[in-house]
């Protein structure tokens, strides 16, 4: 489904920022089990509770979501008791790893926790210099100073499929090669971009739609790179493995910008955002076509808390709960000085209400909102009705088509479009069973568009 959404979603006057964000807890400074007993037993009483009653009591809600709560997702019993369980088995699994069994997705890993990660899947990823401090541009390099951002010591972790994923040794681009670009979400928190996670499914799915159509512009390889959590390293250190990433395809293996697709799902999206506008900011040429999948693309929580947000209306039903959300955005935010201000930058929130986006630590205005998304690449945006981030989606479809319609751009479908879809929140890296025909129905409209922008 396409179409245009004109209307802003939000009144900025409805808002305000709130004025702390709470300093999290996060697992650098967890205790064993062994020192937590009644913690661990806890978790114990909560496995049987998670395979019996949780199944059981999502069935009974479903029944009375579909009589009693028309705004309520319009799922099937077996989505809908899938999510409910997954929401759960997720929040579970964090506790467990916050509570000292640093498990093979952790985000707070030291190095020798990375190399023991990498055998236990047994693959080994591709190594590439780190993007280093005194490369940054304004105002990047500025918040990197306020955060006390480290270079890393060490390489940056990159993995291949496709064609050139079967390569000992990566050659350079030949002419017109086209190339996907995935970066991985998980909220800055959580997961590995390695092919064997599921929050990493998402580019196997692309991949394999692109290898069934007879397109011969769309990639035949695709590449992730493992960068630093916001629990392990502070902002932007995420974004500074991803440029290490982008500097590599273009100066060392020669790719043309104007092959290259990028695509993020959730703070995945984010990244790709903050990817584009460093390009932008430091005069490096962006990628030909972007694709955002539930981008997670308003940090400032100016959207989130309104009566009829989408996060309010989906928080009791979307597998992002509203707990694991506001931690990782606290988490992200937690080195900042002034934080309500710093993420109201379109760096961060480019989707933040009207009359409160900077840029540059100047005001935005409202009647200047073209310019958010300007000399914006191709966008293609996924959004999902029951995904508590939706709203930012279709934000972000509309302010950019605003801003192509600025530039004079004819705005078709290869150069904007928005497909809307059944699902929680990032429906891709869910077991294939879950909104099984309108993830095939989106992955196959996404092929089409690549096909037809590259």
């Amino acid at each position: 489904m396409s179409g245009k959404i004109k209307t802003a979603l939000f009144d900025s006057n409805t808002f305000k920022l709130d004025q702390h964000y709470p300093r999290p807890s996060i697992a650098h400074d967890a205790k064993p089990f062994s020192k937590q007993p009644l913690t661990a037993l806890y978790l114990i009483l909560y496995i049987p509770f998670l395979l019996i009653i949780v199944p059981i009591y999502a069935n009974l809600r479903w029944v009375y979501l579909r009589l009693f709560v028309p705004t309520a997702p319009n799922w099937s019993l077996l989505n809908f008791v899938t999510v409910y369980l997954v929401r759960h088995t997720v929040w579970y699994w964090w506790c467990t790893t916050k509570g000292g069994l640093r498990g093979i997705f952790h985000a707070n890993l030291t190095e020798q926790q990375r190399k023991r990660r990498r055998a236990w899947f047994g693959a080994m990823p591709d190594e590439i210099q780190p993007f280093s401090l005194e490369e940054l541009v304004e105002p990047m390099r500025s918040w990197a100073v306020e955060t006390d951002a480290q270079d890393l010591q060490g390489t940056v972790p990159i993995w291949w499929m496709g064609d050139r994923g079967n390569a000992l040794k990566q050659s350079k681009a030949k002419k017109d090669e086209t190339l996907l670009v995935y970066l991985t979400g998980g909220g800055y928190m959580i997961s590995s971009c390695h092919p064997a996670v599921p929050l990493a499914h998402l580019m196997q799915h692309v991949m394999k739609e692109f290898k069934t159509s007879n397109s011969k512009r769309l990639p035949k390889s695709a590449v992730t790179v493992e960068y630093r959590k916001s629990g392990e390293a502070p902002t932007p250190c995420a974004l500074m493995d991803c440029l290490a990433l982008y500097k590599h395809l273009l100066e060392d293996l020669r790719f043309d910008p104007n092959n290259i697709v990028i695509m993020g799902d959730s703070a995945g999206g984010h990244l790709v955002n903050s990817l584009i506008r460093y390009g932008q900011d430091a005069d490096i040429p962006t990628p030909k076509a972007a694709i955002f999948i539930c981008p997670w693309t308003e940090q400032a929580g100016t959207i989130v808390e309104h009566p009829h947000s989408s996060f309010q209306r989906n928080k009791p039903y979307d597998v992002l709960s509203d707990n694991f959300y506001h931690m990782c955005r606290d988490t992200f935010a937690m080195h900042f000085k002034q934080p309500n201000k710093t993420l109201l930058d379109v760096y961060f929130s480019p989707c933040s209400v009207l009359g409160k986006v900077t840029k540059n630590g100047k005001l935005i205005k409202e009647s200047e909102e073209s310019t958010i998304f300007q000399d914006w690449p191709k966008t293609f945006v996924i959004g999902c009705y029951g995904d508590i981030l939706f709203d930012q989606s279709t934000e972000m479809y509309r302010r950019v088509l605003l801003s192509k319609e600025a530039e004079g751009k004819a705005t078709t479908k290869e150069e904007i479009s928005l497909h809307l879809m059944e699902g929680s929140h990032d429906p891709f890296v869910a077991p294939s069973f879950v909104f099984a025909k309108e993830r095939k129905k989106a992955l196959k409209v996404l092929c089409e568009w690549v096909a037809n922008s590259l």
